[in-house]
């Protein structure tokens, strides 16, 4: 909640104040709800407020308070945006979930647009998987990229089993989401399945 300026005017025309997003965001121009006070001496003060829900285009913004009577007095306050942004979805490094059985795979997720920086993990068919690294990388905006690494052998028991790279910071904590995640099925590779040469006169086959 934005409190504007406080101004005072006597035998003028109507006081107008409004609010503009400054300009590093789009421009536009909200509506505050005024109150009014009539003093002893026959002034009159208003105070403007502007409830306003910030999203991530707001930020590193502004947003001005102007103040104005027609051609004979304005006058503007500033107040720049400092806004907390949530991560955005994670995203797996290149990796599907086929594996070779008893494959060491090295697998990375990184999130991107977190302040303050995101927190990543791994879960395995829910259960959180231990052992993992992060690295937390600053962007030139202020913002941060995350990236978490697993390094685990993959054998084919894991078959069906989700994987699941997720994210998560104080500003989804206050919302009913929590957590964000991108989760890949495990599956071996037909080939690391090493089926026996003489069990495999036992499949059946199709001529086309």
């Amino acid at each position: 909640m934005f409190r504007g300026l406080k101004a005072s005017y006597k035998n003028m025309a109507y006081h107008k104040l409004q609010w503009i997003s400054g300009p590093n965001t789009n421009g536009t121009t909200y509506v505050g709800h005024d109150v009014d006070t009539v003093h002893a001496n026959g002034t009159i003060s208003r105070v403007n407020t502007l409830r306003l829900t910030f999203d991530r285009t707001m930020y590193k913004g502004s947003v001005i308070c102007d103040a104005s009577i027609q051609y004979f007095y304005q006058v503007q306050q500033t107040v720049v945006l400092n806004v907390n942004l949530a991560p955005l979805a994670p995203v797996f490094d290149s990796f599907t979930g086929l594996f070779d059985d008893g494959e060491l795979r090295t697998i990375t997720c990184h999130s991107n647009g977190s302040r303050p920086a995101a927190k990543i993990f791994w879960m395995l068919n829910g259960v959180r998987v231990n052992s993992t690294s992060v690295q937390v990388i600053r962007n030139s905006d202020d913002t941060y990229l995350v990236r978490g690494t697993l390094i685990r052998h993959l054998t084919r028991n894991m078959e069906n089993q989700a994987l699941s790279c997720v994210v998560t910071n104080p500003v989804l904590q206050k919302t009913f989401i929590q957590s964000l995640n991108r989760s890949v099925v495990l599956l071996p590779n037909c080939k690391s399945l090493n089926i026996p040469s003489d069990d495999r006169n036992h499949f059946p086959s199709t001529v086309i």
